[in-house]
């Protein structure tokens, strides 16, 4: 099973950092996005070792950037080649702001 999971053998991964926004409380700005250039190995590596740590991530098939999404899921692009995952901003980067 862990040949069907994943990207390609190369692919980019788009990670965008979000913050909640103060004035909408169900709704986020973006803090920052990076994009990487990652391996099939290092993904599946990653997912075992959160799996390892008690965090399931769900992979959504999609057809183009999501417009909607949900905290921490992975969103994989239908050919393989590109992932975004959205993330909270860690809170303790804030505490002296």
């Amino acid at each position: 099973m862990r040949e069907q999971l994943g990207p390609t053998s190369n692919f980019l991964m788009k990670v965008t950092i979000l913050r909640k926004d103060k004035e909408n409380e169900k709704g986020y700005k973006v803090v920052d996005s990076k994009l990487f250039k990652s391996s099939r190995r290092e993904f599946l590596d990653s997912l075992q070792e959160d799996r390892e740590n008690g965090i399931n991530h769900e992979i959504e098939i999609v057809y183009k950037e999501p417009d909607k999404f949900k905290i921490n899921q992975i969103y994989m692009l239908a050919d393989r080649k590109k992932i975004w995952v959205y993330v909270e901003e860690d809170g303790d980067e804030n505490k002296n702001n």
